[in-house]
């Protein structure tokens, strides 16, 4: 039954003409203690709008405030008939009656009727038609006030019909029941189709689940279980939880798990009643003798215990099982599950591994001796005895060669701790690859021996290479042969003469703090007396500028280098040589005389700088006789400044203050 929504002509005609008092707008709203039923009074609110109130039954009703002539605003009407609202952007609501089928359902028989019903489609047909409540409210639909009628949701013309949830929050099914069998969830299918509740999920590592939950006041007092798809690991469980805490397959306690092999484990035990023995079936569960063992329909329950003659040669006393006429154990895969030791008691003096064809472990308790074979060959084995004392041999045997070679490969160290400090290798060589260093410091690391390049055997000490020995034949591996240092080489003072060398070969020692060489002939030769060489010279200057120091002969320096100056500041270089150091001691006339200063030397060689300027600041000088002894130290190690014999060396000076009485010795090497 449908009713239609109308507006009456005859209202409009009776407003048009009803009496209206000429009273004067209000500026607010009438109390009810004033004016008469039927009266009527015209509101204006500034800021809000304007308002019709008319007293009813004691009241003032107040309409909604007038809008502008060109918009509409819905009134509070008896009825209004229309079969199509139009909103701001076109068409929104429909109304019309149309003929449908609607099925009233009880238990699986459906009850079908076809008549004119009043439909409300929403939207525009071409984007989905939305029903919503205003702002933050529930949306309530709900039947007639009649326990007999339904809210039906069909699917149109065989199209899904899917509760998508937008959003995190929860989609739930909610009544308030004390009848013991409300709150079903039926899902019926009047055709021939399947009927299945699906709960899917879209992300691996999710859980799908039913949970059942009882939610106490109490946390502590609720009580949950969940059955469901764990996706942590793919398997089926059932779970239990005393808590109100949201309970997944993956959290609480697992009580039954299947996993995706089919394998069954329980938290509890697992009881099984009475079976049936006479069970037809592929494969079942029999019990025989106290044991369950699964039987096919073609086994008798004599083929489930062969060979143990009905248990007759089975005795178990005190802990001991005994199988007087066991020989042999057949099985699929046997795990032995004990928890205690498990002994091994042979009196025939050997426990044997078999892999069904030939022998592979030995272990020989008589002997202490256990022997790994070849499964081709047994006559190739490994062998581990252990003799008195534990004294313990590894040893590998080929019988057709010698080919039984061992191998450590070993994910870690290995690690020789002998307690009686030696490692010995009997007729054998130590070979490393060129990777592998021979370490001498432990777990340190950085004290080791190694081949740096080919032919090239480096040793280092706390991580610094300080030798090398390199094979070279160039003009032979005699003379092309080398030994690097990377620090001095250090010889003891033997405190005499060394011993002659054999044949082919020479000596160098040190006796008496002195550096010798000893021929295979037996002749010495000292080293070290004639690589130091020194000059001296001494000089009054008397001025600032600079100046040549007088090398060769004279006690005046040189203004400058001429054909005068060559008997005095030229001196002609013996041998190959270099400049070490340079000492200078300077004394003045008198204590009021200013120190020398900054003083700087440069080397030449035949008029040329040869070295950088080295400067050293003179401020020790004495005078008279007071502090006549001071030496200052000019170090030319640093410097480029080589001669060979036949160059000409010359040596420049030049003070910040005057200088006058300077003495000077140059100390070099022949190189």
């Amino acid at each position: 039954m449908i009713y239609p929504l109308y507006i009456e002509e005859k209202m409009s005609n009776k407003l048009l003409h009803t009496k209206v008092s000429k009273r004067k707008p209000l500026d607010n709203f009438p109390n009810n203690n004033e004016g008469h039923n039927g009266d009527m009074q015209i509101v204006s609110i500034k800021g809000k709008g304007t308002y019709l109130c008319i007293k009813n039954k004691g009241r003032w009703e107040i309409s909604e405030k007038f809008n502008p002539k060109n918009k509409f605003d819905t009134h509070e009407f008896d009825s209004i008939k229309s079969q199509k609202i139009y909103g701001q952007s076109g068409l929104n609501i429909s109304l019309k009656n149309e003929s449908i089928s609607t099925n009233t359902y009880a238990v699986k028989t459906a009850a079908t009727s076809t008549e004119s019903q009043p439909l409300l489609k929403i939207g525009n047909g071409s984007t989905p038609g939305v029903l919503s409540s205003l702002g933050d409210q529930d949306l309530l639909l709900k039947t007639g006030n009649s326990t007999s009628s339904n809210i039906l949701i069909t699917d149109g013309a065989n199209g899904d019909i899917t509760n998508a949830i937008n959003g995190s929050g929860k989609f739930d099914i909610v009544w308030n029941s004390s009848n013991s069998i409300a709150g079903k969830l039926g899902l019926l299918n009047i055709n021939t189709g399947n009927a299945y509740l699906a709960a899917q999920v879209s992300n691996g590592a999710a859980d799908a689940y039913v949970r059942y939950a009882y939610l106490h006041d109490t946390p502590s007092n609720s009580q949950q279980w969940v059955t469901g798809f764990d996706g942590t690991d793919g398997s089926f469980k059932i779970n239990y939880l005393q808590d109100d805490a949201a309970l997944t397959p993956s959290n609480g306690s697992s009580k039954l798990t299947i996993d995706t092999s089919g394998n069954v484990a329980t938290a509890g035990t697992l009881t099984i009643g009475d079976i049936n023995s006479d069970t037809a079936g592929d494969n079942y569960l029999v019990e025989v003798s106290g044991v369950v063992k699964k039987r096919t329909p073609a086994q008798t329950l004599s083929d489930l215990n062969p060979g143990l003659d009905d248990l007759s040669d089975v005795t178990y006393s005190s802990g001991d099982l005994t199988i007087s006429s066991l020989d042999t154990i057949i099985s699929g895969a046997l795990v032995i599950d004990s928890s205690g030791d498990i002994t091994l008691s042979a009196d025939g003096g050997n426990v044997i591994f078999n892999d069904g064809s030939n022998n592979i472990f030995d272990f020989d308790v008589d002997g202490v001796n256990l022997k790994i074979m070849d499964d081709a060959d047994s006559a190739d084995y490994f062998n581990i005895s252990v003799g008195a004392s534990g004294a313990t041999t590894i040893s590998t045997v080929d019988d057709g060669a010698a080919a039984a070679d061992l191998t450590f490969t070993v994910d870690g160290d290995i690690t020789l701790d002998p307690a009686g400090n030696d490692v010995f290798l009997s007729g054998a060589h130590l070979t490393l690859d060129d990777t592998a260093k021979v370490g001498f410091d432990g777990s340190g690391g950085h004290t080791y021996i190694f081949e740096e390049n080919d032919d090239f055997l480096n040793f280092v000490v706390g991580g610094e290479g300080l030798m090398v020995l390199q094979e070279k034949a160039g003009t032979s591996v005699a003379q092309s042969s080398r030994i690097y240092t990377g620090c001095p080489l250090m010889l003891k003072d033997i405190g005499g003469v060394a011993d002659n060398p054999v044949s082919g070969f020479g000596s160098i020692y040190v006796n008496g703090d002195k550096l010798y060489f000893k021929d295979d002939s037996g002749n010495v030769k000292i080293i070290n007396a004639a690589t130091q060489w020194h000059t001296t010279c001494g000089f009054y200057m008397g001025t600032n500028g600079l100046r040549w120091l007088p090398l060769v002969q004279g006690e005046y320096e040189q203004s400058s280098l001429t054909d005068w100056a060559t008997d005095n500041s030229i001196y002609i270089v013996p041998y190959d040589m270099k400049i070490n150091t340079i000492y200078l001691a300077h004394a003045r006339q008198n204590s009021g005389q200013a120190q020398p200063g900054n003083t700087t030397l440069k080397l030449f060689k035949d008029g040329s700088a040869l070295s950088n300027d080295v400067t050293v600041n003179i401020s020790n000088s004495g005078y008279d006789t007071t502090d006549l002894y001071n030496t200052n130290t000019f170090d030319f190690s640093g410097e480029t400044n080589t001669y060979s014999a036949g160059d000409t060396m010359q040596i420049e000076i030049d003070p910040t203050n005057t200088m006058y009485y300077t003495s000077c010795t140059i100390v070099g090497e022949w190189t």
